[in-house]
């Protein structure tokens, strides 16, 4: 009980983020990355340490779509392989227009121009172990944690069973309304025209897997007795 109330603590303070009105793009683009490595992070997890049929076939849906929305924002390139493992060295300092372009087209689902090329800069930071604290190999991202993510891969790990799969569900649910609110707020008000549309196309993505994600284990916290 005390292990869940923390960690709802924890998904709280990740619940409602604070967008900027106006977001540059890169800023945009590696909090993205950073959304979609705790969502392809929590669920390799799930895929070792859940029995739910339905908590194991959400996770398989997350690594693949996530992936297929980091490749996009990396111009084309893989960050991970079908497993949800990091590729070493696949984080590019530029975007490639007709990578994402032609990514958009497929699984995300509008194109996106080739003008977004031009922007360029670097990630947030060199690839970054993330030691849990549970009795797994450690895992490497693409782009640093905040704290608060961290320490929720960190809850994660330390448990398994249906405990494991309340607090995944929760997880899944706070990290996809998070995103939700970034991508809606990049497409509004965003300064690259062609991410704008980029974010536009992924909000539905993301509003389905919130709803999938309503389905999972742990809907409601349990009460304190």
């Amino acid at each position: 009980m005390k292990k869940y109330l923390a960690f709802a603590a924890l998904a709280v303070s990740m619940s409602a983020p604070a967008v900027a009105q106006t977001m540059d793009s890169q800023t945009y683009r590696t909090m993205a990355m950073q959304s979609d490595a705790f969502e392809i992070a929590s669920s390799r997890l799930a895929l070792e340490r859940s029995r739910n049929p339905a908590v194991r076939a959400y996770a398989q849906q997350m690594i693949r779509d996530h992936s297929m929305t980091s490749e996009a924002l990396n111009g084309g390139r893989a960050v991970y392989s079908a497993t949800g493992e990091m590729v070493p060295g696949a984080v590019s300092g530029t975007l490639a227009g007709a990578g994402i372009g032609a990514l958009v087209g497929g699984p995300v689902g509008a194109a996106v121009g080739a003008g977004i090329g031009a922007t360029a800069g670097a990630t947030a930071g060199a690839a970054r172990d993330v030691q849990a604290t549970g009795a797994i190999s450690t895992m490497q991202l693409p782009v640093q944690l905040d704290p608060e993510k961290s320490a929720m891969l960190n809850q994660l790990a330390s448990t398994s069973g249906p405990q494991f799969d309340r607090l995944y569900g929760q997880a899944q649910r706070m990290g996809h309304q998070q995103a939700l609110a970034l991508h809606q707020s990049y497409a509004q008000a965003g300064t690259d025209p062609a991410l704008r549309q980029f974010a536009a196309s992924v909000v539905p993505h993301i509003e389905h897997h919130a709803m999938e994600a309503r389905r999972l284990p742990g809907a409601t916290a349990p009460r304190r007795r």
